[in-house]
């Protein structure tokens, strides 16, 4: 468990995957405590790219955004 956004616990997702450097490649999820999504990234080269989506603690959809090469 590591602490997450507003002070609640978030699991990392076992999927997660980061290449032989180091680098985050591919869809990364964090969970909060309950189990329930917490926000899902594209990573592209460490970089955050693509569609981004950020959930409550009730599994309600918080926000979704984009990034293009880790910017808003």
């Amino acid at each position: 468990m590591v602490q997450g956004q507003n002070k609640y616990e978030v699991r990392i997702d076992t999927i997660n995957k980061i290449n032989e450097f180091g680098i985050k490649n591919g869809v990364w999820k964090e969970y909060w405590f309950n189990g329930k999504l917490q926000n899902q990234f594209n990573y592209v080269n460490g970089k955050r790219d693509g569609e981004y989506l950020f959930y409550e603690t009730n599994g309600e959809l918080e926000e979704i955004g984009f990034f293009q090469n880790d910017k808003k």
